[in-house]
């Protein structure tokens, strides 16, 4: 083989090596693919993983200390060496201890609690990306169809032009139609570009990864009936964590009060006194609370305790609300969708239009408008479907119930 062909060939196989693997993804798959692929995923158990070590590390046994002491002494030639060789231990009082891994235990549940809730929310992002790829899909490839019609179109009318079967006004009025149609399709390939890159960004997927979207996303509509105003923050993993901080912090007020005597300390060990004395030594120190009763830090833990309050009632009053306009943005959408949606799910609207104007009963002008209108429609068809699904995943969040199957 040539050095010539063997470039080549290096060239060809390191295009073959470069290119991504060709992956069908349906939108049940995110979930499974979200805990196996995802680096935000892996960030959110990362954090639950800090505060469970957090509290390992606060819970942790100190260690014991070793200590060693030796002393001569002298006095009119009589000489006397001491040794002392003993273990110091440093204790929480039982209370103490069973108070502080109660209130670790109160913030881990907390900490799973939240990485639910937020678990939740990145599957519902995910989902709402899904969506958007697809669709955006969809809508340029009617673009792509329209430009087709358009180029068939175009070739006619400059034969008509020149015959005098258009005016020139309307063969200009072509040019433009065609040049925004040409526009809409870049605008559309462009954000469809950025949400499939944003798509496998969330999955962990390499950008020249091949993505088939296997999901058909027609527009279903969910039961609006089912959020009783009692009910709705029911379920929210994020405030029952709130409310376990809370409970936590209640519970450390508590243990400051009791750490007027936070700790014993216990020591013993061998002693031995040259010549001839030797023997044990055991010792005991608490500290005496005569100077500090730990006063400041009760003081500040219910401070804290009452800012918690005050944020955990914010906080409901904050889900409460979004959970109510994600309804209402639901409805509302809900009802344009099913009222006009129906004629976007129509295929041969172009074709009729199309016919209608090659039969004589359109004019150019009137068959633009009617393409244009079209357009419009397809395009806020496409926003407001998307903007449907984000409102319904996300309320499927909040809400904690699943509100939507495909």
């Amino acid at each position: 083989m040539s050095i010539r062909s063997f470039l080549i060939f290096l060239l060809i196989a390191g295009n073959l090596f470069a290119q991504g693997k060709q992956i069908s993804l349906a939108i049940t798959d995110l979930p499974e693919l979200l805990v196996k692929t995802s680096p935000q995923q892996s960030l959110i158990n990362a954090r639950q993983a800090i505060i469970k070590a957090q509290g390992d590390e606060a819970l942790q046994w100190s260690n014991p200390e070793f200590s060693y002491d030796q002393e001569y002494v002298e006095n009119n030639g009589n000489k006397e060496t001491e040794k002392l060789a003993y273990v110091s231990k440093t204790f929480s009082l039982p209370w103490n201890y069973w108070q502080r891994r109660s209130i670790w235990r109160a913030n881990l549940e907390a900490a799973k609690l939240n990485m639910e809730q937020d678990s939740k929310q990145l599957l519902a992002s995910v989902r709402t990306g899904y969506i958007k790829v697809g669709l955006l899909k969809k809508l340029s490839e009617q673009q792509i169809n329209l430009k087709e019609v358009f180029k068939n179109l175009k070739q006619a009318a400059h034969s008509q032009s020149e015959e005098g079967a258009i005016s020139k006004m309307e063969a200009r009025l072509l040019a433009m139609s065609i040049f925004g149609l040409e526009g809409d399709l870049l605008l559309t390939q462009k954000e469809n570009s950025l949400a499939l890159s944003s798509l496998k960004q969330i999955l962990g997927f390499d950008s020249s990864d091949d993505i088939i979207l296997s999901t058909s996303i027609p527009f279903l509509k969910i039961d609006t009936d089912i959020f009783e105003e009692t009910e709705l923050t029911k379920n929210h993993p994020g405030l029952k964590a709130a409310q376990l901080r809370l409970s936590a912090l209640e519970q450390r007020i508590t243990l400051e009060k009791s750490r007027i005597l936070p700790s014993i300390t216990l020591h013993g060990g061998y002693k031995k006194i040259d010549p001839g004395w030797k023997g044990y030594t055991f010792g005991l120190s608490i500290p005496l609370p005569l100077l500090n009763w730990n006063g400041p830090q009760i003081e500040k833990q219910k401070i804290v305790h009452h800012m918690q309050m005050t944020e955990n009632a914010l906080y409901s009053q904050k889900i409460r609300s979004q959970i109510v306009n994600l309804v209402e943005t639901v409805k509302r959408q809900a009802e344009l969708l099913q009222e006009y949606g129906n004629e976007q799910s129509n295929n041969t609207l172009v074709e009729d239009i199309l016919a209608a104007y090659k039969e004589g009963t359109m004019s150019l002008a009137e068959f633009l408008n009617a393409i244009q209108i079209y357009r419009e429609g397809s395009k806020q068809y496409t926003e407001q479907l998307t903007e449907y699904y984000q409102a319904v995943f996300e309320l499927e969040a909040l809400y904690g119930q699943q509100l939507v199957t495909f």
